[in-house]
């Protein structure tokens, strides 16, 4: 609850989002048949792969679902990656107006965006015809005809919302041309005009793709850094201002275990031959 506001409270009033509007988060299908257990069967793996694994309280998913650009059941049920990625930003083009971002590691970030040049023609197409029935990437890697009909099905209402066939048309010419100029700075505020800020984690070894962040940004779009500080053992902090890569510690979320800097080295030493 807390992260979200540290953006907010840094912009000014005029650029808070009207309550139609949506928000682009980058999502995973389930994959729990791809992780290790543990004797008592428990999913072993990153904290940043859970949702791939565990599936969110309901209200959790009720939000989600809700403010999202697809239904959460929807993108549980692609695993396959890539195939998962392309849906999702179908759904992102089809909506003029999002507000936000969200993908959760730089190189995933960039990755979303070229794909979207890359794949422009089949994205376009996907939209001006409100289907999947004409994606050679879904068809191929999609297997079970009632989960496309409910795709084609979600995106048709998704459209539906903004004018129909009319709407789609335009919707599509509109994504070609933007994607032609893959040479002019902020292409992310092209398609979506009323993008308010993207985030993405920038600190640390991320930092090398800010510039390129920042490019398909432009100078209209804030880009912040990831709200959450997280690491495979959990969730450690939460930002403390869009201006900074500074965090401030959560101390309840996990255990800590403070050791002095002098001593790091022989801690390390320890795990690489398993002491520890």
């Amino acid at each position: 609850r807390i992260s979200p506001s540290v953006i907010w409270r840094s912009l000014p009033n005029a650029s808070y989002p009207v309550p139609e509007q949506r928000s682009f988060v980058l999502l995973s299908g389930q994959q729990a048949k791809s992780f290790l257990r543990s004797k008592d069967g428990t999913p072993m793996g990153a904290l940043s792969q859970i949702l791939s694994v565990v599936s969110p309280f309901p209200g959790v998913r009720l939000i989600a679902s809700n403010f999202s650009v697809i239904a959460l059941d929807l993108v549980e049920r692609i695993p396959d990656f890539y195939t998962n990625l392309f849906v999702q930003l179908v759904f992102a083009l089809a909506i003029p107006d999002l507000f936000s971002y969200t993908v959760t590691f730089a190189p995933e970030f960039i990755h979303t965006i070229n794909l979207i040049e890359t794949s422009r023609e089949e994205m376009a197409l996907c939209i001006a015809s409100a289907s999947f029935n004409s994606s050679v990437i879904v068809q191929s890697k999609i297997h079970d005809r009632q989960l496309i009909k409910r795709l084609n099905r979600a995106l048709y209402e998704t459209l539906l919302e903004y004018g129909g066939t009319t709407y789609q048309s335009e919707r599509a010419k509109h994504i070609r041309k933007v994607c032609m100029e893959r040479k002019e700075p902020g292409l992310l505020h092209r398609l979506w005009p009323k993008l308010i800020y993207a985030t993405t984690a920038l600190s640390g070894s991320f930092s090398s793709y800010k510039q390129q962040a920042q490019f398909y940004c432009g100078d209209k779009i804030v880009l912040t850094n990831l709200t959450v500080y997280s690491a495979s053992e959990g969730y450690l902090g939460t930002i403390a201002s869009i201006h900074t890569d500074e965090y401030v510690l959560s101390p309840t979320t996990v255990f800590f275990e403070f050791i002095r800097e002098e001593d790091v080295h022989q801690v390390i030493d320890d795990i690489s031959i398993g002491n520890v």
